[in-house]
């Protein structure tokens, strides 16, 4: 269903825009009432400016995917081979829901994307950084959870290595 936004701005929630000094997962103080728009649409940051959200780009993900819909904004990452996902935190299982997690797994599994899901618990603001990745090796849809560093002044998160690092194969899904 790619089209407009409507009276979808998820991604004004769920994304941090340092240039703002916005967090993820409040909204931006520049959101129109009712969500209709940006208030400095002209001159937002170029990380809004930017963005491209899957939903809007991929004709066969339908109205229930859309990002305010299945609570699940979809997007590009900073890498070629990243789909971020980016959960809002009112719904932080969202992404393990049907329709989304056949989305992610697709793209994984056929795609050769990683994706990366970020769900932003405002309870739980230690875990601001975790994210959970989600990648292909040896035909196996593999898990493994990571603490990435705040935004730098481009908007990346940089992955943090620790030593207990586990992936695992996640469902036992082998393609």
């Amino acid at each position: 269903m790619a089209g407009s936004c409507g009276s979808c701005a998820l991604c004004c929630k769920v994304m941090a825009i340092p240039e703002l000094q916005k967090a993820d997962g409040e909204w931006c103080k520049h959101i129109c009432a009712n969500h209709k728009g940006c208030g400095i649409y002209k001159d937002r940051p170029p990380v809004c400016r930017n963005f491209l959200c899957i939903w809007r780009q991929n004709p066969i993900m339908g109205k229930h995917m859309r990002p305010d819909k299945c609570g699940v904004v979809f997007g590009m990452g900073t890498s070629p081979v990243i789909v971020a996902a980016y959960v809002d935190p009112l719904r932080p299982d969202a992404w393990k829901k049907r329709a989304v997690w056949t989305f992610i797994e697709q793209v994984v599994m056929n795609g050769d994307f990683n994706v990366v899901i970020s769900v932003v618990d405002p309870a739980k603001p230690e875990d601001a950084l975790k994210r959970i990745i989600f990648y292909k090796e040896n035909n196996l849809l593999m898990r493994v959870d990571k603490s990435f560093t705040p935004p730098d002044k481009d908007g990346v998160n940089w992955v943090i290595h620790s030593p207990d690092d586990n992936p695992h194969v996640y469902g036992g899904h082998k393609c």
